[in-house]
């Protein structure tokens, strides 16, 4: 097992790097890397412990950057931690943290809270001085009974005491990261709430930047999600990572470890299981009885349908008939004729014509054997059963031979037969 996010002291965590190693190995872990928020301090005090434990300790940190008026993390891995041009970033924006850090305290008082910076850097211990720190102390001095509270009431976006931090643009992130070495990896894609469409192209725009990865598996994610996340990363040709963003005591409800991992990966193979149970599964929507009297079922294949989404909701409903249909082909397609949808109840002005003719969604060559039979005489096409296979519309298609007059009293004095025989079974099993 790994675990390719977590934050010691030197950021926002509760840990030190060398709790945070010792935690790893009880945890089981072979690697762990430390992305403390733009400095990478914290690996150097945890490199002897990792090695003394037999632990890959991977160089990494996690930068926030501007994304088009949006504040994304962007992780780096495999560092070279001597690089002079990310030193002289990180240094660059420990300044402007450190100004950030002066004008939240002077809002804070500003408001009659009586907090000194002093205080919020003894929470720090000797790293960053985050906003978490900030909102550790404001539980302390008892203006918020949790952190969270801290941020809705005086932190966050659009509260007395928020200051936006200057940010590097999210290029400048890939860059610094590739030119130590390093591989950039956009972090829990999906808290930045965009739209799917819009994760997509800022996916595509930050491919195109340079970035190598995606954390596709998080702890707040549902299994929808990291799906979706899977799929950009397969379509965008990105590595895949994940993480629990560790942070100790700030956010107990996430452990270290990718024991989350499992569980989604479990997940994600049952769902697998779950949707081929459900590709297997049958739900028939109606049949054509009138087809089975009439005919001789010679040959059947099954074809999609082309349909319009109140029709799709109406055949889920059951209201569908198909007593007088038939199959036509025309122009080398084939059409169902004659099946009656009803229009969907809430449909209004988008509802369907009950009666349209259906496209057949068939391979080529099945439709050359189907023109090849419909040519034959006394052979017709005939639609036999509408139904869900799985999540998709099927019907299947019948080559059928026309029954002649004494085929269907033939038929009808069987099925009398039968019932009459079922009659006499039943009336001796209450004799």
């Amino acid at each position: 097992m790994i675990d390719l996010h977590t934050h010691s002291t030197y950021s926002d965590g509760t840990y030190s790097p060398k709790q945070l190693i010792e935690e790893a190995y009880k945890k089981g872990l072979k690697a762990i890397a430390i992305t403390d928020h733009d400095t990478i301090e914290g690996i150097k005090y945890a490199k002897n412990i990792a090695e003394d434990l037999d632990i890959e300790l991977i160089n990494g940190i996690e930068f926030s950057a501007d994304y088009k008026g949006i504040e994304i993390h962007i992780l780096g891995y495999f560092l070279d931690i001597e690089n002079k041009e990310l030193l002289n970033l990180l240094k660059d924006l420990e300044k402007t943290r450190n100004q950030r850090n002066i004008e939240l305290i002077e809002k804070l008082n500003n408001i009659g809270l009586d907090i000194s910076f002093d205080y919020v850097k003894s929470l720090s211990g000797s790293g960053l001085v985050t906003k978490a720190h900030f909102a550790t102390a404001l539980v302390e001095k008892g203006y918020a009974k949790t952190r969270n509270d801290a941020f809705s009431l005086y932190l966050g976006k659009g509260k007395p005491a928020y200051v936006q931090r200057v940010l590097i643009s999210y290029k400048e992130a890939i860059n610094f990261i590739l030119n130590a070495n390093g591989i950039p990896v956009l972090a829990h894609p999906i808290i930045y709430k965009l739209s799917e469409k819009d994760l997509d192209l800022a996916i595509k725009d930050l491919k195109e930047s340079g970035i190598c990865g995606i954390e596709c598996y998080y702890p707040s994610n549902t299994l929808n999600q990291t799906n979706f996340l899977l799929s950009l990363a397969e379509k965008y040709n990105l590595k895949i990572t994940g993480g629990s963003d560790f942070h100790g005591e700030n956010r107990p409800s996430v452990k270290l470890g990718n024991i989350f991992l499992d569980k989604q990966i479990r997940r994600i193979k049952n769902y697998k299981e779950i949707k081929m149970k459900d590709k297997n599964s049958v739900k028939v929507i109606a049949q054509n009885k009138k087809a089975f009297h009439d005919y001789f079922i010679l040959e059947t294949y099954q074809a999609g349908i082309a349909l319009k989404g109140t029709e799709v909701k109406s055949l889920r409903a059951g209201r569908c008939n198909l007593k007088d249909s038939y199959i036509k082909i025309e122009n080398n397609e084939a059409y169902i004729k004659n099946m009656h949808i009803s229009p969907y109840d809430h449909g209004n002005i988008f509802n369907h014509d009950p009666l349209r003719d259906k496209k057949l969604l068939l391979h080529k060559f099945e439709i050359n054997k189907l023109i090849g039979a419909s040519t034959i005489d006394g052979h017709t096409l005939v639609p036999t059963k509408i139904y869900f296979s799985g999540s998709y519309v099927k019907v299947d298609v019948a080559i059928a031979k026309g029954k002649k007059l004494y085929d269907k009293r033939h038929d009808i004095a069987k099925k009398d037969q039968k019932r009459e025989a079922e009659k006499d079974f039943k009336l001796k099993l209450q004799a």
